[in-house]
């Protein structure tokens, strides 16, 4: 399968931005993947279960449409069910608009992007340990830098990363606007939406358009940037025209990325036929650190989220398409 990949290689300092680009052709089998569906027990009813995450013994899974708790926590490998967390509402220590979790050996923090807050649960127990108060608002997404340091997107769309403490905000960046004259700026943030995961030891960001098929790979030490794109066109697409990335990680040195190559109206198309729902991307590629594809696999099952087992090579699903909303497959070791 031919797929075409675009590397713009730039220094991007504070204040100023520069880039070239360099297209690559590259060939990666794909490897078609079987997995192993499971319906879980005692878990409260999962409306729209789009993420999952693992640390150790513990499985977190975010419902994106629970009705208390937006986020249950259950015992891995035997999937029992322990509690719920991050109860849904507007008022103290509850969450309105629930992103994408981040985890750190015990600790489990979310993020509210309607009101901007922080929440850090200690897994073992559920309980609050700490919450800060950003004042960032309406990102998708929000990455881990330490226990009081995060990163999160600029929606003002005067630089691309926000980097928040309780004791300082720096940006990073700019917004790669490669068609200026066909979007206007203010709206820009929102068409580059992203899912992001940074990786400490390596010192690297990356983000995956949520409305498009565009990877960004920043330097967070050395300030240089990498994008890297598999559409003729280096500009995410319109929203009923999707195609791109529905979850993204860091595992060790390599980038998992979630995707999906059919636009909407493919989809729609699809559930027509197939009479099922079809959310979510069934095609999981592996980059490396400097954004080649090393391995691409094509599951049996469109899922919304995934994280992996690197103990036991396993990549661990979770889907709305099916009241068995958990997946497992086995990967090459």
């Amino acid at each position: 399968m031919k797929k075409i990949i675009y590397n713009l290689l730039g220094v991007i300092l504070v204040l100023l931005s520069a880039c070239t680009s360099q297209q690559k052709d590259e060939r990666c089998p794909e490897i078609f993947l079987k997995g192993e569906s499971y319906e879980i027990e005692n878990v409260p009813f999962m409306r729209m279960p789009v993420r999952i995450g693992l640390s150790d013994s513990k499985l977190v899974l975010l419902d994106l449409a629970a009705d208390s708790c937006f986020y249950h926590i259950l015992e891995y490998p035997s999937f029992k069910y322990l509690y719920s967390l991050g109860r849904r509402g507007q008022g103290e220590n509850e969450i309105t608009f629930a992103t994408p979790f981040q985890l750190n050996e015990n600790d489990l923090y979310v993020f509210d992007g309607a009101k901007g807050d922080i929440y850090d649960y200690n897994l073992d127990n559920g309980e609050l340990k700490r919450k800060y108060a950003t004042g960032l608002v309406t990102s998708v997404d929000f990455a881990y830098k330490n226990d009081s340091t995060f990163y999160v997107e600029d929606m003002s769309g005067k630089k691309r990363i926000i980097e928040w403490n309780p004791c300082s905000q720096r940006e990073y960046f700019n917004i790669p606007d490669l068609k200026k004259e066909t979007v206007e700026h203010r709206f820009l943030p929102y068409v580059w939406r992203s899912y992001m995961d940074y990786n400490p030891k390596l010192g690297r960001m990356a983000m995956a358009t949520q409305h498009g098929e565009v990877i960004e790979l920043y330097d967070m030490q050395t300030q240089e940037s990498e994008l890297v794109c598999e559409a003729t066109d280096l500009y995410p697409t319109d929203m009923n025209e999707c195609k791109g990335y529905n979850d993204l990680h860091w595992v060790n040195d390599d980038l998992y990325v979630l995707y999906t190559k059919e636009t909407f109206k493919e989809r729609d198309e699809l559930r027509r036929k197939e009479n099922k729902k079809i959310d979510g991307g069934n095609i999981l590629k592996i980059f490396n650190k400097e954004g080649s594809v090393k391995k691409q696999y094509k599951l049996d099952v469109y899922i919304n989220g995934f994280t992996v087992d690197t103990v036991n090579h396993k990549l661990i699903g979770v889907t709305s398409n099916s009241d068995e909303f958990i997946c497992i497959w086995q990967l090459e070791e």
